[in-house]
């Protein structure tokens, strides 16, 4: 018998689906591992530590020692390569995956039906001012055109890029202290911050393996 997951996703080519996968995946790995070896990278290699982990922090913490338009363009294709994956998991498992965390957590999944309803009405315009990964779920279960949502998700992380940038130039001072610090500790920081990492992840499959089953 067919599982809802897999009726979700036998209406999108099997190619796709297994792309999205492998680009998600892929980046997932780089994130952890940029975050991971943060420290190392804020000071070594910044740009770098952008492209493979581009959280917010990171794009604040280098924006006072790396040039502005290379540090805002590896920042935006990054995290727009990120949300085109998702977008692609969104149109093989979109509305199974949203009812599957409204059974496990209500309130994010209360969260995702007020960001569906905001989508209907406003569609992927709405990207550009929430580039955010769950938009990119519902603008792939929407069944949104990519040369549609691509445009507006790209537009909506050069605005949020663009404001981290700026924010983190402003306070380049600032960063460059903690920059000075990691680096007269470089080998003990990152240590500490691998560490971190791995308890993270450790204990978030513990949390998985002790869920009970779904229905």
């Amino acid at each position: 018998m067919t599982s809802p997951e897999q009726a979700a996703a036998s209406a999108v080519p099997a190619r796709l689906v297994r792309a999205s996968w492998t680009l998600v995946g892929f980046l997932t790995i780089a994130s952890l591992a940029g975050t991971a070896a943060s420290p190392l990278l804020l000071v070594k290699a910044p740009l770098l530590l952008v492209a493979l982990a581009p959280d917010g922090r990171h794009v604040a913490l280098v924006a006072g020692s790396v040039d502005p338009l290379p540090l805002l363009a590896v920042s935006v294709v990054r995290r727009a390569l990120y949300g085109v994956g998702v977008f692609g998991l969104g149109a093989a498992y979109g509305d199974v995956a949203v009812y599957w965390i409204e059974k496990r957590a209500r309130r994010l999944g209360n969260a995702l039906r007020f960001l569906e309803r905001l989508f209907v009405r406003f569609g992927a315009a709405l990207l550009i001012v929430m580039p955010f990964l769950s938009l990119c779920i519902l603008a792939g279960a929407a069944r949104t055109r990519l040369r549609v949502a691509l445009p507006a998700l790209v537009l909506g992380h050069c605005l949020w890029a663009g404001g981290t940038v700026w924010l983190g130039t402003r306070f380049a001072g600032s960063s460059q202290i903690l920059v000075d610090f990691l680096a007269a500790r470089l080998v003990e920081s990152t240590l500490v911050c691998v560490g971190f990492v791995l308890a993270h992840q450790l204990l978030t499959r513990w949390k998985r393996k002790s869920a009970p089953p779904g229905p």
